[in-house]
């Protein structure tokens, strides 16, 4: 009864029938098929990547082969596991949906070593007096609220024995994380640990001078505060009463400055 063949879009196997006729011909009968079989439909899993640490990216698929926005279902899901490495994304599905026939291939997931540089560094001590020997002051290493143990890096410091900003350098040794991060602390001047005295006498001809003890250090002497340009006392011999000053001082400690008296009486 129809007039055009019938037409089909989906899978399947159909038979058509049809005749052929006109007048003074023989009437012809016959029939034949129509078969529409599965297109192949590939479901690849997107490769990901992200940072040790770091939540998961969204995870997707790219599907090649549909027609027409047709809809292919398939779920996502990724190999356990959260170091450093690379990790499996798995795409699944039915095999066969409706006009589909659907392949599905993995892909993969990369987690890399974190920077050191985004870790946190903190001296036990930020501030040390000079003692003259190498200064190692333990250090707390954390990424976020988590603490690395001592397993985890190595620690090396250098300029840390004069006085000034010493560095601390933590190489970080597990492999979730990459490179090295940084820490100073300051190492102060020490103190000065001396004795000073003046005199007080009675004229006897004798030159007189201050006494100022500071084993291991240097020693100037002046008659004007603020100049030190003696490497000995100044020396008075007549009456009267004099002021002498002195500077000590040596590398790594607080300069001292201070001054005594020379008094001579009759």
């Amino acid at each position: 009864g129809l007039t055009g063949s019938p037409v089909y879009i989906d899978v399947v196997t159909s038979t058509v029938y049809f005749q052929i006729c006109k007048a003074n011909y023989t009437t012809v009968t016959g029939s034949q098929t129509v078969a529409i079989s599965q297109k192949a439909v590939t479901v690849t899993a997107d490769d990901k990547t992200k940072v040790f640490g770091a939540a998961d990216p969204v995870l997707t698929a790219t599907v090649s082969g549909s027609l027409n926005g047709d809809t292919i279902v398939y779920v996502l899901s990724r190999a356990a596991g959260g170091n450093a490495g690379t990790y499996a994304i798995s795409a699944s599905g039915e095999v066969s949906q409706g006009n589909y026939a659907v392949t599905c291939k993995s892909g993969t997931l990369t987690i890399t070593a974190k920077p050191a540089a985004d870790l946190t560094v903190t001296p036990a001590q930020t501030s040390v007096v000079y003692t003259g020997s190498a200064i190692e002051p333990a250090v707390t290493v954390k990424d976020g609220d988590t603490v690395l143990t001592a397993g985890q890096y190595t620690v090396s410091y250098t300029d840390n024995t004069d006085v000034g900003t010493a560095t601390i350098t933590v190489t970080v040794t597990d492999p979730n994380y990459t490179g090295t991060k940084t820490a100073t602390f300051q190492i102060t001047p020490a103190t000065i640990e001396y004795t000073a005295s003046g005199y007080s006498g009675i004229y006897d001809a004798n030159g007189h001078g201050i006494t100022v003890t500071a084993s291991g250090f240097t020693v100037r002497y002046g008659t004007v505060d603020g100049t030190y340009g003696l490497t000995d006392s100044p020396v008075h011999t007549d009456v009267g009463t004099s002021t002498v000053y002195f500077q000590i001082s040596k590398a790594n400690y607080t300069t001292v400055t201070g001054s005594q008296t020379v008094a001579i009486s009759q």
